[in-house]
């Protein structure tokens, strides 16, 4: 993606009740790592006392209370809208959904793709950890890659979508596999064959339009009901 092609909009949902603190501690210690080692390093947003006077300013250090906070990076000084990969997600382990609405099986791309369809309680369950707009500024691979790291650690529960073409699924995908020395999937998002495969189960012949190969797929964007939680602002206090 170049800048000003697309909003560069990115979207991280998570069937939160499906995930355990231990699980997500662990996701999130490996989105520091990566955090800390990508190239461009990012940027967070912070803020300093002038003549009593508090005034927000760019960071290196995008570790805060809120979580991993990333607006832009300090090579190009370029800046969108603030990303906060949250410390905490989930709960106990022995709280872990194995049922509800939506079904333990069922697949989070599929409730995404058909969130129209579904009441508002049953989306509510479904939470838009980013959400925020990376304008296609450098950044923006990074928000994708740590998307992606969470899809591949929970697979079926976490989806990343939004504007992400394939070449920032394959850049994210490097990326991560240099920093972390593991293999990584593409985004289901960009392969078109992984979409038709997951979405097929759940439409019959009549109404499945699963995308061809070369098709660009993006399930619908933004949340459908204003209960639906959304955590992708870095709050300045």
């Amino acid at each position: 993606m170049r800048y000003g092609e697309l909003m560069g909009r990115v979207y991280l949902d998570v069937i939160e009740e499906r995930v355990s603190y231990a699980t997500w501690d662990w996701i999130y210690e490996r989105a520091r790592r990566v955090a800390k080692r990508w190239k461009p390093r990012p940027l967070a947003l912070g803020w300093r006392q002038i003549g009593g006077v508090r005034v927000t300013q760019y960071v290196l250090d995008i570790k805060t209370e809120y979580g991993l906070c990333i607006v832009g990076d300090a090579e190009t000084r370029t800046t969108g809208e603030s990303f906060v990969f949250p410390p905490k997600v989930g709960r106990a382990a022995s709280q872990c959904a194995v049922g509800g609405s939506l079904g333990a099986a069922d697949d989070v791309l599929v409730a995404v793709t058909h969130q129209h369809e579904l009441a508002a309680a049953e989306f509510a369950r479904i939470s838009d950890l980013f959400g925020g707009k990376t304008l296609g500024l450098p950044y923006h691979i990074l928000i994708v890659a740590l998307g992606l790291l969470v899809e591949n650690s929970l697979p079926g529960t976490a989806v990343v979508h939004g504007d992400i073409s394939a070449n920032d699924g394959n850049e994210a995908q490097r990326g991560l596999a240099s920093i972390l020395g593991e293999a990584f999937e593409l985004p289901v998002v960009v392969d078109a064959e992984r979409v038709r495969k997951r979405l097929a189960a759940s439409m019959n012949a009549d109404e499945c339009r699963c995308p061809r190969a070369g098709d660009r797929f993006s399930v619908p964007s933004g949340p459908v009901y204003p209960g639906a939680p959304r955590r992708h602002a870095c709050p300045l206090r």
